[in-house]
């Protein structure tokens, strides 16, 4: 209204105080725009943006939680398996234990142990090589059964077989076995 006030001294038609009116309003609108609507558009989608990343870091903090509790359960399970072993406990003794029961001990042509101390533990890891022969399939399959389900936490980790004699009945077998001892 002052505005039209001030636009009668120049002795405007009223179709150019029209369109001046109408500029007026068409500048404040974009002040309004630019000045209030714009800047809380912004604010909305980067508040949006960052609920949908921090949603997405709080999916990956549950999936890391999850797999920890499951790291911890493990870890304790192994170490009640650990402490349930006979004290004094060693894969050798073990291996010549299962080898007894199973009949090959007098075919094992040799063990070579090694022990590897395990990264920020007071847990070791013990490794044996061992070369049974000669030996039927039978026979090492009753071995095989022997130090496999004795003992959860021993695992044999390689096993190569080869024929043996002509008649191919027999096989040498060379394996390694593994276990984590305290």
């Amino acid at each position: 209204m002052e505005l039209i006030k001030h636009l009668d001294r120049w002795n405007l038609t009223p179709r150019e105080k029209r369109a001046i009116g109408a500029a007026v309003g068409v500048v404040c609108l974009f002040l309004v725009f630019r000045l209030v609507i714009f800047p809380f558009w912004d604010a909305r989608h980067r508040m949006q943006r960052s609920l949908t990343s921090k949603k997405a870091m709080l999916q990956e903090m549950q999936q890391l939680q999850q797999e920890y509790r499951a790291f911890v359960n493990r870890s304790s399970a192994v170490k009640n398996r650990l402490n349930s072993r006979r004290k004094g406990f060693t894969l050798f003794s073990f291996l010549e234990d299962a080898a007894g029961r199973s009949g090959v001990k007098n075919k094992i042509a040799y063990m070579k142990p090694s022990v590897q101390p395990l990264k920020a533990s007071a847990l070791k890891q013990s490794l044996i090589e061992m070369k049974i022969e000669p030996i039927t399939m039978e026979e090492l399959v009753n071995f095989l059964y022997h130090v496999e389900t004795n003992d959860p936490l021993i695992t044999v980790r390689r096993l190569s077989l080869f024929t043996s004699g002509d008649t191919r009945e027999y096989l040498q077998a060379v394996m390694q076995v593994e276990t984590i001892e305290k």
